[in-house]
């Protein structure tokens, strides 16, 4: 046998031992948003792969040399060893097209197979590096021979948004994913970067992210109310993670440029409020004020006003920075308000100017307070209730109390996807409501009856000032059998650490209706019953409850009551002896004390009889 021939015998014995009869697949996710794994064959390494490629470079047929390497390359699976294994194939193509005359018919097939063993190279190469950073989701597998197109859609996937909300996840890292696509590539990176960022800085939609959105001078990670606020935070987030990439003092410096660029250029008043919350929330406040030689309280009210010259050029109202901070602030709200009150981007911005200024004129709110709930711009108005709550002198606006109730009734007659929180939120807001005692809060408690939540519905009662009143509601409301809904109601809360305001209260009413009902059965066995217990100890209301434990045969739970009272309370007769008590002795003491001496009798003729075993000790 010829020696090539030997070499390349032993070559495809190497190459079947490890791959003949095993799975060459890749492990897929569960959609296309997930990526997928590869899946690892044993025996095959690094290695096994480097002994390959030194057996073929020891064929002397440079053409049979390439043929078996491209054989290689096609039967072991995709992974590191494929891309060695390509490798390999493109510098013996090259060395075998070095090796022809200029003149010999071979040269032309040459070139071909090289460009083609090259392209293949690169786009598996490309592929590896998305497995191995856990990126090899379908859209991005096949941009593997589009390098440039593939970074610009890892910059845009969805972990950047998730890992700046779960700060704890695993995610990722796109950054070292692009630099080593870009090198077997051969694209430059940092144009690519430049390019993206422009993109999601210069892009279009509405500085103050639509009408429902609140305006904040940080990213605000909550889910916006539309589909351009949407777009806009995710750009904004996009842009924070593509900044991590450099040095922060490097990237805040950068920013800084273009937030306080010369007027004039060619970057616009919501670029560089774009370029500002991206630097503040990527930056501590310590090394931007070093950076910038001024306080960060300063950048924001820059901010601020930046964003009042973005609104102002969107109603085709053009101002410098230094006019409008010279303007009279009172008489540009008038004036807006006198020739844009009808588009809700302009109702919006008078809104924010009389806030952020302190201009309380009562008629002027009157007018936006009913313009706001015209355009049903609810979040906004929330918002802008919430602040005129601290001003007294705007409780007698005409609207105020029709605003109100707009806002609290909203989450009850309007489908939204998460109904149950935005009634949670219902309750919080109206006891920040000025005019709570105005308000209809019966009708508010049958509210929350009717979404599912009567511990909101007995927290709306409290609200009442009349006691007679109030007791008489909380009455009508726990008799129809909501004690124990409104229990585990907040017990629920409690546990998804959200208590409700009051929230003790709230329970103490459901306590004292259940002792004074004798309605023990209701939470007895259930997680409820112990908190009960503890309650009436600490209020020192326990006759009614050891009474009913005695008559419904429960004598355990009668000794745990005693031993309870007397661990708060302590026994002062106890303390006298030495002998320590049994349970049941505990018990008569307490009854004693308690002043329940036919319970003592009943229990001492128990103990006595045949019928009643006692043994009880505890």
């Amino acid at each position: 046998m010829p020696t090539d021939q030997v070499y390349v015998s032993a070559i495809q014995n190497m190459v079947n031992s490890c791959v003949k009869d095993h799975p060459r697949d890749v492990i897929a996710g569960p959609d296309e948003h997930s990526s997928q794994e590869l899946r690892r064959l044993p025996g095959l390494d690094r290695k096994l792969v480097e002994g390959i490629r030194s057996l073929l470079l020891q064929v002397e047929d440079l053409q049979l040399a390439v043929a078996t390497s491209r054989w290689v390359a096609k039967e072991l699976p995709l992974g590191a060893e494929q891309v060695m294994a390509l490798k390999a194939c493109a510098f013996l193509t090259k060395k075998w097209k070095e090796s022809l005359p200029e003149n010999s018919p071979n040269l032309e097939k040459a070139s071909i197979m090289l460009n083609r063993v090259t392209a293949a190279t690169q786009q598996v190469a490309t592929q590896h590096v998305l497995y191995k950073y856990r990126l090899a989701k379908t859209p991005y597998l096949s941009l593997a021979n589009q390098p440039a197109r593939l970074i610009f859609m890892l910059y845009k996937d969805d972990s950047i948004q998730k890992r700046l909300v779960e700060k704890a996840g695993v995610f990722p890292d796109i950054h070292a994913a692009a630099e080593e696509i870009s090198q077997i590539g051969s694209r430059d990176l940092g144009k690519i970067r430049v390019t993206l960022f422009e993109e999601w800085l210069h892009a279009s939609g509405g500085s103050k992210q639509g009408e429902e959105q609140d305006s904040t001078e940080t990213l605000n990670f909550n889910e916006p109310q539309n589909q351009e606020a949407k777009e806009e935070e995710r750009s904004l987030q996009r842009m924070v993670y593509l900044m991590q990439f450099q040095a922060m003092e490097k990237s805040a410096t950068f920013l800084l440029n273009i937030a306080y660029t010369q007027s004039g250029s060619k970057v616009t008043y919501i670029s560089r409020v774009r370029a500002l919350r991206c630097l503040l929330n990527l930056v501590d406040n310590q090394v931007i004020q070093a950076i910038a030689n001024k306080p960060v309280e300063e950048i924001r009210e820059y901010m601020k006003c930046l964003l009042y010259l973005a609104e102002l050029e969107a109603l085709h109202v053009p101002q410098t920075l230094e006019s409008f901070n010279k303007s009279n602030k009172a008489a540009l709200a008038r004036g807006l308000w006198r020739n844009h009150n009808h588009e809700w981007r302009a109702v919006r911005l008078v809104s924010d100017l009389c806030l952020d200024y302190e201009i309380w004129d009562p008629h002027m709110w009157n007018s936006i307070l009913q313009q706001l709930m015209a355009f049903r711009m609810l979040k906004y108005l929330e918002h802008v209730l919430i602040r005129l709550s601290a001003i007294s002198d705007l409780w007698q606006v005409g609207c105020l109390m029709r605003a109100w109730k707009t806002v609290l009734l909203s989450p009850f007659t309007t489908a939204c996807e998460d109904q149950k929180t935005a009634c949670l939120n219902v309750y919080t807001l109206m006891q920040r409501c000025p005019l709570l005692l105005d308000l209809d809060v019966v009708g508010f408690s049958r509210q929350f009856l009717q979404a599912g939540l009567p511990a909101c519905a007995l927290g709306c009662l409290l609200f009442l000032p009349d006691d007679q009143k109030r007791n008489k509601h909380i009455q009508t409301l726990l008799a129809s059998g909501s004690s124990l809904g409104i229990l585990d109601q907040m017990r629920e809360l409690d546990l998804a650490r959200t208590p409700l305001s009051q929230g003790a209260q709230i329970v103490g009413e459901v306590y004292q209706y259940l002792d004074m009902s004798r309605q023990y059965d209701t939470v007895l066995g259930q997680p409820h019953y112990s908190s009960l217990q503890a309650y009436l100890v600490q209020q020192d209301r326990t006759s009614s409850l050891v009474q009913w434990l005695l008559d419904n045969n429960r004598l355990t739970e009668a000794i745990q009551l005693a031993q309870q009272y007397q661990q708060v309370h302590g026994d002062d007769s106890s303390s006298v002896t030495t002998k320590p008590q049994s349970g049941l002795q505990q018990l008569q003491a307490f009854l004693k004390s308690q002043g329940l001496s036919p319970c003592v009798d009943m229990l001492a003729n128990g103990e006595n009889g045949e019928d009643q075993p006692m043994d009880v000790d505890m």
